[in-house]
């Protein structure tokens, strides 16, 4: 019988954390590391994250919702909308200090597979990860319109050139 903690079907997943702040991206890397996940890259903001996705194709993002230059959900909707490198089917979990109904609302229009209030335990990220890597998200289809999106990308790009 197989155990309910054998890492042995994490190990070929490549995961991307997305989270400005260094401990908590840190932290939850070392989680994931320690589920299992063969390769886990980091990224400081959506920008990075967009930029990353031009060379890895993870099968799970986990993606902060407060953030500098383009917030949690508006990188969900470049995802979703096929406006990065990664599959816009790619499974998705948001974590957040705060899940207000709006914010609850959004993440699941976009196909958000979980919202997670942080701090995490490491048991129930694990469980939000088997859930959403078994239950991946469908196309959004044309339920967006691209316009306000790329408008956000390209100032949010832009902002933070001039920051570094």
């Amino acid at each position: 019988p197989r155990s309910m903690l054998d890492n042995e079907p994490y190990k070929d997943k490549i995961v991307l954390v997305i989270d400005d702040q260094e401990p908590v991206r840190l932290l939850i890397i070392s989680m994931l590391e320690a589920r299992g996940f063969g390769t886990v890259f980091g990224a400081v903001d959506p920008i990075d994250a967009i930029e990353q996705l031009a060379d890895i194709e993870p099968d799970l993002i986990l993606c902060d919702y407060m953030m500098p230059y383009l917030n949690g959900l508006d990188f969900v909707a470049a995802l979703r909308l096929g406006l990065t490198d990664a599959s816009a089917e790619t499974p998705l979990i948001m974590l957040t200090a705060d899940a207000d109904q709006r914010k609850v609302q959004a993440a699941a229009w976009l196909k958000v597979q979980n919202l997670v209030r942080k701090p995490v335990s490491a048991e129930l990220l694990a469980q939000k990860i088997a859930d959403a890597l078994a239950n991946p998200p469908k196309a959004l289809g044309s339920l967006l319109a691209p316009g306000p999106v790329i408008e956000k990308l390209d100032t949010a790009r832009a902002a933070r050139a001039k920051a570094l």
